[in-house]
């Protein structure tokens, strides 16, 4: 059984008490952020990968604006012949400035994983799983004496 002051993040002793306090408050703190923003923006962050969290944190500004079109600044492609499909020129037109905004921070959205892109995962396997099950009929049988 380790001390009450051992710190199983780092491997080391606590120097006191308090200072073992702080670092449950601190580690509690960036937990609950993590619950907030999956509630307010949708993005799965991870405890554990923290550098990925405290990107997230610079970039809030920018999340802010983005979140909602996470998925469609993805997808986007600007085409080159100019001639962008109807449905995405009128969500493109009228939200252009947080699009534009998205697509200067592509490469930190794309390591970021929405909620709504994760359901659609879980959907496809859903789909999938449910391909491969037999459906059995029922089948009436009438026995004659």
């Amino acid at each position: 059984m380790p001390s009450k002051l051992y710190n199983k993040f780092t491997k080391t002793q606590y120097e006191s008490e308090e200072e073992m306090i702080r670092g449950r408050k601190y580690r509690d703190n960036i937990k609950q952020k993590i619950r907030y923003y999956k509630k307010k923006f949708g993005y799965i962050l991870d405890y554990d990968d923290i550098d990925l969290y405290n990107q997230f944190v610079q970039n809030l500004n920018v999340i802010k604006k983005v979140h909602k079109f996470h998925n469609f600044i993805l997808q986007y492609k600007e085409p080159k012949d100019k001639l962008i499909i109807k449905t995405d020129a009128e969500i493109y037109y009228t939200n252009k400035s947080n699009i534009d905004l998205g697509l200067e921070y592509i490469e930190f959205l794309k390591k970021l994983t929405h909620e709504e892109s994760e359901q659609n995962i879980q959907n496809n396997i859903n789909r999938k799983k449910k391909d491969k099950t037999t459906n059995f009929l029922e089948k009436q049988t009438i026995i004659t004496f």
